[in-house]
């Protein structure tokens, strides 16, 4: 078990070098954006809004890197109090645990060799860390950080979610929301907490939805015994290699939101909030007006990614069929009645984040007896 949990962990490491690189590709990307850019009256708003983002990201780099950083510190006291000798950095040598150190400042974690540990059922050091002090209050490093993982949580959303943009000031201040009775529970209040919050809810809600869902873990869980911590329930009766490889998955919990949130952040910079690879004229008006009234028609270039399937649905009528000409396009099929009929529904798509976006649509058809 123990060496399966070994290979296991070195997976969820070379996993979490991935999603380093992938977030910060991102911010990458916006550095670069920010020094192509003219510095002149026309590029101004640009600018302006490229330095906005360039906060709202570093903001968020900071709460991972100040994370990272702690799990990083227990990580090393686990395997001080285990008595292993792992001082000495040796990039892939199969008897150094050590492969790559920590940098101070740095989101990237250790690398480490957890199959050169020689005690490796060895309990003490994990429970003195989180569990000493009973089922339903962790210890002192174990409680710090349990409480820092929820205020990341907190603050990453925070920092995604607040910005300036159109005119208009964008804020969410996330509640703690570590008690629920399940899943859909849990889903119903965050997404109430979103609605109720001043964020722009058609671009970020989703977004902001899925960061916050994601880092969410339940604090007191089901045992045996009755209720205990999400802390004594991970690392009670844990060997030093099951702790560190619990450490390592709240790792990589840390950096998906970290490169969800940049992703996300970095997709306000594009032309197009979803990114479009077609265009088409669209014109929307009455079907019928009488003669002397005023006839409004709203006119607009829409984008769309041929390469991005939409998800259609035609809700109130049961008889239609979807199909996807593989254009970036659904089409919505019917046989039409005579009299008028509003078809309702909805269109979903991904975002460049990932995050899937939901708009409803209807559309009014008059049916003519021929």
């Amino acid at each position: 078990m123990i060496e399966n949990m070994i290979v296991m962990e070195d997976q969820l490491q070379i996993s979490n070098l991935m999603l380093e690189e992938r977030g910060s590709s991102y911010w990458g990307d916006l550095n670069s954006d920010i020094k192509t850019t003219p510095n002149n009256e026309e590029n101004k708003s640009r600018l302006k809004k490229l330095n906005e983002i360039s906060v709202s990201m570093h903001n968020i780099n900071d709460d991972a890197v100040q994370i990272i950083a702690e799990i990083e510190a227990i990580k090393v006291d686990l395997l001080k109090k285990s008595g292993e000798n792992f001082w000495t950095e040796n990039n892939e040598e199969t008897h150094s645990i050590l492969w790559r150190k920590y940098k101070k400042g740095e989101v990237i974690p250790a690398r480490y060799n957890l199959s050169a540990v020689k005690d490796k059922a060895n309990s003490s050091g994990v429970a003195e860390i989180f569990t000493d002090n009973g089922p339903t209050s962790p210890s002192g490093k174990g409680l710090q950080l349990w409480n820092d993982f929820i205020n990341f949580r907190n603050q990453v959303v925070e920092h995604t979610g607040t910005y300036e943009a159109y005119g208009k000031h964008y804020s969410i201040h996330p509640i703690s929301i570590n008690h629920f009775s399940s899943y859909e529970s849990l889903s119903k209040r965050v997404r109430s907490m979103i609605s109720n919050s001043d964020c722009c809810h058609k671009e970020d809600g989703q977004a902001l939805g899925d960061i916050y869902m994601n880092l969410t873990k339940q604090e007191l869980v089901n045992s045996k015994g009755g209720k205990v911590h999400w802390i004594y329930k991970v690392f009670h009766g844990a060997s030093v290699i099951e702790a560190l490889s619990a450490l390592t998955s709240m790792q990589q919990d840390i950096l998906a939101a970290r490169a969800l949130a940049t992703a996300h952040c970095r997709s306000k910079l594009l032309s197009c909030f979803d990114g479009f690879t077609s265009i088409m004229p669209l014109a929307t008006g009455p079907s019928i007006a009488k003669a002397g009234d005023a006839v409004n028609i709203r006119v607009l270039m829409a984008g769309y990614d041929d390469y991005s399937l939409p998800t259609v649905t035609a809700q109130n009528k049961k008889d239609a069929t979807i199909f996807y000409p593989k254009d970036g396009t659904g089409i919505v099929s019917f046989k039409a009645v005579p009299g008028l009929q509003t078809i309702r529904g909805t269109v979903s798509i991904k975002n460049n984040s990932g995050a899937v976006k939901t708009e409803k649509w209807e559309w009014t058809v008059n049916g003519v007896t021929p």
